[in-house]
């Protein structure tokens, strides 16, 4: 996989990515995609990845690729009431670049520039990369101008899908925190912070985290599937990603199996989580006011 020059921005200190601001990644191979029939919005953190995951099984199968034996023998759930039976294989087999930015990703083909496909980042609600056999494999799910949602699947070279899947998450990220830099220059440019909370969530976690050791649990609403864990540390705010690339919630030293079990074996165990250059200790949990 190619790497190449991105305009992305630095990356808040809070936040821990695998790679630096200026990369962007190439992909291998688009192999087509499959309508997803309902909002990602309305599913839960499993259920998308596993639209995404049936997704990828949909579309291999339809395209011819053969794919190593699972570790389980189930075969995949295609659930009819979110994913479409039938795959869309134009273009399918066709090598590609993938374009990754804060603006969108972009599918080009490789041999002539020409773009198949772009979709704004405020269009994909879920990427995920595949699992056992379809390892090598990524999908996401966007609304095309029709307003039509579907999961695109794309090959990607041994071992790289992973990295895939982080920097799209990273592109969120920047793409975040592009914004709340806007605002609060906008907001000191006009002397007041009487902006509304819904648009500004970080901000808005920082006012409720008033004494050191305070903290809490938010879904971001900018990166799909992700969960932020915010906390005070003296005069320091800290927002944590909760779920890597491959759906696992985990600090830097632990896995956990919800984000739930994090929290009480941090908070019970009066063991900071350990970021950057900085100790989170969770003492007291803060209810959020809608």
């Amino acid at each position: 996989m190619i790497l190449t020059q991105s305009k992305m921005a630095n990356v808040d200190e809070g936040t821990r990515w695998i790679h630096s601001d200026t990369d962007l990644l190439s992909g291998h191979g688009y192999l087509g995609s499959v309508e997803v029939l309902c909002s990602m919005k309305s599913l839960d953190f499993d259920s998308r990845t596993r639209v995404a995951r049936d997704s990828i099984r949909l579309v291999c199968t339809a395209a011819g690729v053969t794919l190593r034996e699972r570790r389980k023998p189930d075969t995949f759930s295609n659930d009819q009431s979110m994913i479409s039976t039938q795959a869309n294989l134009t273009h399918s087999h066709t090598p590609v670049q993938l374009i990754i930015s804060t603006d969108a990703l972009v599918l080009k083909r490789k041999n002539d520039s020409q773009i198949l496909c772009s979709h704004r980042m405020e269009g994909i609600s879920f990427a995920s990369a595949g699992e056992y056999d379809t390892k090598d494999y990524i999908a996401y799910v966007a609304k095309d101008n029709m307003n039509k949602r579907a999961c695109h699947v794309l090959s990607c070279e041994a071992n790289e899908s992973l990295d895939v899947i982080t920097t799209i998450g990273q592109a969120f990220e920047l793409r975040y925190n592009e914004y709340i830099k806007t605002q609060r220059q906008t907001n000191e440019q006009r002397g007041s912070f009487k902006t509304s909370d819904h648009d500004r969530p970080l901000l808005q976690a920082e006012r409720l985290l008033t004494h050191s050791g305070d903290f809490l649990v938010r879904e971001s609403v900018k990166i799909p599937g992700q969960f932020i864990l915010s906390g005070r540390c003296q005069n320091q705010f800290k927002h944590l990603l909760l779920i890597d690339p491959e759906g696992v919630i985990r600090t830097k030293d632990y896995e956990f199996d919800s984000v739930q079990h994090l929290i009480s074996y941090h908070k019970s165990g009066k063991i900071p989580i350990v970021s950057a250059d900085s100790e989170l200790l969770l003492e007291t949990p803060i209810l959020r006011v809608r």
